[in-house]
């Protein structure tokens, strides 16, 4: 698992492409330039938002994830006790 870059040149290989809706009107840059940029991308500042969300995996790690999360002798979060 990783965070997410804001630019589209900085994407991981395999990471898929993001896409704005149709109607969505272009933002100002989050990199402070006055150049317009699309929402799915640099008109929002993905880097800043790592302990919200903006994080990439693959399938896999995702349930590994999830797998170390909730399951096992010692699950991390999502035990009767945090419940």
């Amino acid at each position: 698992m990783k965070l997410g870059k804001n630019r589209y040149a900085e994407k991981f290989p395999q990471e898929a492409r993001y896409y704005p809706h149709a109607r969505s009107e272009k933002k100002l840059s989050s990199y402070g330039t006055p150049d317009s940029a699309s929402k799915a991308y640099e008109a929002t500042h993905l880097e800043a938002l790592g302990g919200a969300g903006a994080w990439i995996a693959s399938a896999p790690a995702l349930l590994q994830f999830c797998i170390i999360l909730t399951a096992g002798p010692n699950p991390v979060i999502f035990c009767p006790r945090n419940l």
